[in-house]
């Protein structure tokens, strides 16, 4: 099979990445286990022989060609399984049940040993949602809602009228316990300002008898 080294794509049905995968693999396990681990992906051992020569030139004439990309990617891939293999060891039965070597053209196994779920990394958590925007006119207060405030507005002229009487205003009758009678006093009488029976003063206070026994205080 002949290729040019620009746009290299598959040496004896490998790709680049599939002959690094493989590759890495068989040099995990021991020794005696690498015919086991081609079976175990799907690769005939006389397969194998062929890609690993292919690749093997493909990888003389980049670099004679100054054209490394290929081997870059060879080198990624290999680094990148050989690192994976490592952090999570796979036993041998888990890469698969073993073809039979006499099978003339088995289907390819993938090389990738899945993680199990207890070690794989845990997804991204999402990004949180935006905050919703401030509706103006949630906390706006309504025109109209109660009573409204308009003392700023209210003129503050002179009134017509005085805030405060000049005069007092006249007191019932009733209410003038002070009343003197204009009849002059009897000797000894006193002088009666309100009802015995009500309580209320009255509007002519009278002069009457003093009760019995009763000594005027004297003055000091």
């Amino acid at each position: 099979m002949t290729t040019t080294n620009r746009g290299i794509g598959e040496r004896e049905g490998f790709t680049v990445e599939r002959y690094a995968e493989v590759l890495a693999h068989r040099r995990h396990f021991h020794a005696s286990h690498r015919t086991e681990v081609l079976l175990r992906l799907g690769v005939r051992p006389s397969r194998w022989a062929a890609a690993n020569k292919a690749w093997s030139e493909a990888f003389a004439e980049a670099l004679a060609a100054d054209e490394p990309e290929i081997i870059v990617r060879f080198v990624q891939t290999l680094g990148r399984t050989t690192r994976r293999l490592t952090e999570y060891p796979p036993r041998l039965e888990q890469l698969g049940e073993p073809i039979d070597p006499r099978t003339p053209e088995p289907a390819e196994r993938s090389a990738v040993v899945e993680v199990p779920f207890y070690l794989r990394d845990p997804p991204a958590a999402a990004p949180p949602p935006p905050a919703p925007m401030a509706n103006p006119l949630v906390n706006r207060r309504p025109l109209l809602d109660g009573t409204a405030d308009i003392s700023a507005f209210v003129p503050r002229g002179a009134l017509p009228f005085p805030t405060h009487p000049t005069h007092p205003a006249p007191q019932p009758a009733s209410a003038a316990p002070d009343a003197v009678p204009p009849a002059p006093p009897p000797p000894g009488a006193l002088l009666r300002r309100f009802d015995p029976a009500t309580g209320q003063p009255l509007a002519v206070p009278v002069w009457q008898e003093p009760p019995p026994g009763w000594v005027p205080p004297q003055k000091t």
